[in-house]
């Protein structure tokens, strides 16, 4: 962070920029970068760090990450169920929310088998608790935070969901 923030801060002067990443509001991009680094570091400090479960993390910024894409993509072209409602911005639809869930599962439940110590019976109760989250956090977030809450809620929910079945020491 402390070498691509001054690099954009330097190439948002340049002829071009504004091409090459486009903004909805000026200094976006920084600012996401920041989100970026914050919960990437807050999720290895806690997950990694104190909790010693590697997998935790990167289940649940693959939740985040290949979710929140999915929902964009299948949103913006086959999105026709707009979910509406004080608590929620811009156009979202439920086939969107779908397939936030979708991806999310299948993310969280690869992570699970390839790389975490739990028993096999807890994969799919978890990916399907975390991905429902994960997707609900994505609907009700504003102004772009997703990129905190939806890693956050993750992290969270398989952090709760393991402690009660006494599965996190």
């Amino acid at each position: 962070m402390i070498v691509v923030y001054p690099a954009l801060h330097f190439a948002e002067r340049l002829k071009g920029y504004s091409e090459l990443l486009t903004e909805r509001k000026n200094g976006e991009i920084k600012r996401s970068l920041v989100i970026v680094f914050v919960m990437f570091s807050t999720l290895i400090i806690a997950c990694w760090g104190l909790l010693g479960q590697k997998y935790l993390v990167i289940a649940a910024v693959m939740a985040w990450g290949l979710g929140d894409a999915a929902a964009a993509l299948v949103g913006k072209k086959y999105g026709h169920n707009f979910v509406e409602g004080k608590r929620i911005e811009g156009k979202k639809s439920l086939e969107g929310t779908l397939a936030m869930f979708v991806v999310s599962f299948a993310s969280v439940l690869l992570v699970l088998i390839l790389i975490s110590p739990i028993q096999w019976k807890y994969f799919i109760p978890l990916s399907i608790v975390t991905a429902a989250v994960s997707a609900l956090a994505e609907l009700f977030t504003k102004d772009g935070m997703d990129t905190i809450t939806c890693p956050f809620s993750a992290a969270f929910t398989m952090i709760i969901l393991l402690q009660i079945g006494g599965l996190l020491l």
